[in-house]
């Protein structure tokens, strides 16, 4: 059986995230369905000395808001390509059970976020699309 590459497994841990995150973007517009990257940006605010969060977020003005969803969208995506290589670096062949936990490791992150950022969003309803995403991520990328 042929293995993939590491590289392969970057790009794919790269471009799927990328996917993912406009799937969010996507159906926290149209259902209730928390938008992780914000979620990230959120939590960092709460982790960040008030006097500094609030002086970025002034000095930003009216952008700050995109640039706070581009950098939580970002780092939700080297999030998804350092798991794939750690993947890739552990995982002789893709399988699926390791992309479940993969995917189970993420949402548990993501609930770990939620909370630092202001409590679950979404309800079960979104806990449970979230979860639906993020094994369809699973599935392409790794499984």
């Amino acid at each position: 059986m042929q293995t993939r590459s590491w590289i392969y497994n970057v790009i794919a841990g790269v471009l799927t995230p990328a996917e993912l995150v406009g799937l969010l973007r996507l159906f926290a517009a149209l259902c209730p369905l928390s938008f992780v990257p914000l979620d990230i940006a959120d939590a960092i605010i709460k982790l960040t000395p008030g006097a500094i969060a609030t002086q970025g977020i002034e000095a930003l003005g009216p952008t700050a808001k995109i640039i706070i969803e581009l950098t939580g969208s970002l780092i939700f995506i080297v999030f998804g390509g350092l798991r794939a290589w750690l993947y890739g670096r552990v995982a002789s062949r893709p399988v699926f059970g390791a992309g479940l936990a993969a995917a189970l490791i993420v949402l548990a992150l993501t609930l770990v976020v939620q909370l630092i950022a202001g409590g679950l969003r979404g309800g079960a309803l979104g806990l449970g699309l979230t979860a639906l995403l993020y094994l369809d991520w699973a599935w392409q990328s790794l499984g």
